[in-house]
């Protein structure tokens, strides 16, 4: 497994929520990571998460970040279960985790992902750029939501983590086809990402989705070119398992029904 270095500090935070997008079938795995390993610095796997216990764990985060933390969610809601979750955790959806030493939830968030579209964010946040609708109708597409940093990985700096989330995220979107990401995001996320040449577009206004947030939009072959002028070192991290997973992917597909 590959492992990265990354020194950034900041303390994202984001949301996601609404209508369902039609299950998208024959949705492609990516293997685990591992970033940190700096001496004094916390190490994490990153992995998609699959397992009912897994899961538990993302929404039990989720539920602790979104409802106790920063009262986007009305806690008694979800208090019987103590995890939050909503109708887009299933089907075409992809949730991902870092995972301390421990065997703890440190961070995870989600892609949902849509040919046709259909984004929770579309009914929570105001699209005024029609030109990006038209460019990416019948592309395959996914909505980046829930990112949940526990607090104490937050008062350390989360940046290390987020970093590790969106390589796993982007590996997953690779093998998935997905050409775009969207996204409703605070500014300070906004900031981290820029600062690593993930260059997000506004799409449309600032509103109320579980904070301020505005929606934005990027097309993943433009990171990819804009991460690999300006920073090659991170590009060979975060396509570091890439050819080993195409290759998987090959000799899946390539086996008789």
């Amino acid at each position: 497994m590959g492992k990265a270095e990354f020194s950034l500090r900041g303390i994202p935070g984001e949301g996601g929520a609404a209508p369902r997008a039609v299950v998208l079938e024959h949705l492609r795995r990516p293997v685990e990571c591992q970033i940190g390993g700096r001496a004094g610095s916390q190490s994490y796997l990153f992995k998609e998460l699959q397992t009912s216990a897994e899961l538990r764990a993302c929404y039990e985060l989720r539920y602790q970040v979104y409802c106790k933390e920063r009262g986007f969610l009305p806690v008694e809601d979800y208090l019987e279960r103590r995890a939050e979750s909503d109708c887009h955790d299933h089907g075409n959806c992809l949730h991902f985790g870092g995972v301390k030493a421990d065997g703890s939830m440190a961070g995870t968030n989600r892609l949902i992902i849509s040919r046709n579209l259909q984004l929770p964010l579309r009914a929570r946040c105001e699209i005024t750029d029609r030109e990006i609708l038209q460019a990416a109708r019948g592309q395959r597409v996914a909505e980046i939501s829930r990112l949940a940093v526990s607090r104490n990985e937050r008062k350390g700096g989360s940046a290390e983590l987020v970093m590790g989330l969106y390589k796993i995220m982007y590996q997953s979107s690779k093998l998935n086809d997905v050409q775009y990401w969207f996204a409703a995001m605070e500014r300070s996320l906004v900031r981290l990402l820029d600062r690593l040449h993930f260059h997000f577009e506004p799409i449309g206004p600032v509103s109320d989705y579980y904070g301020e947030v505005q929606p934005y939009v990027a097309r993943i072959a433009d990171i990819e070119k804009a991460v690999r002028t300006h920073n090659p070192r991170l590009y060979a991290e975060f396509s570091r398992e890439l050819d080993d997973q195409r290759t998987w992917v090959a000799d899946e597909v390539a086996q008789p029904a």
